[in-house]
């Protein structure tokens, strides 16, 4: 079985430059890149986007582990505000580049993800209730990113400072409910 796959990777390896310049378009331009100039002002406003929510998303999860010492914390909220940006950021630049596809779906998909990661985090232990103010947090630090990776940076801004605020908010207990 080993040599069988070593035999498929050589094939792949001395084909591959055969048939790159003919079956892919645009082979030729590759190697005439003017690489000095790696991304375009559409790109680095893309990369920006998305930085810009895995950081307000890593704020986010930093205030969360000083408050909080549980399995949710700086990645998580770092990854759920990158995820979300990125999304966002590629749905918006492939409908204005193209004029096809609808981003409002991709932001519906995004939280409809969340929903179920946040639902995970959610625990009932008998009558008592955990994790509804974890998240909370987490599905907005999910709208952190989507309004980051819409460009709305200033309103992502302001509800990164609300949720850090409810991060430091005493505690009122643990919900009870009735079975």
């Amino acid at each position: 079985m080993k040599n069988k796959n070593m035999l498929w990777l050589i094939l792949l390896c001395i084909s591959t430059p055969v048939f790159a310049d003919n079956a892919v378009q645009g082979f030729q331009q590759l190697s005439s890149y003017d690489w000095h100039n790696l991304f375009s002002k559409d790109e680095l406003f893309f990369i920006a986007r998305i930085g810009m929510g895995l950081l307000l998303g890593i704020l986010t999860g930093f205030t969360h582990d000083i408050k909080s010492k549980n399995y949710v914390g700086l990645r998580t909220y770092g990854g759920v505000a990158l995820g979300a940006a990125a999304f966002t950021a590629t749905a918006t630049y492939l409908y204005l580049l193209t004029g096809k596809g609808n981003a409002l779906q991709i932001i519906a998909g995004v939280t409809t993800g969340i929903g179920f990661l946040c639902a995970a985090v959610i625990f009932k232990e008998g009558s008592v209730v955990r994790g509804l103010a974890t998240a909370a947090s987490l599905w907005a630090t999910a709208a952190v990113g989507i309004a980051c990776g819409a460009g709305l940076f200033a309103p992502a801004i302001a509800i990164t400072i609300v949720i850090v605020l409810f991060h430091f908010f005493p505690k009122s207990g643990n919900a009870a409910i009735d079975d």
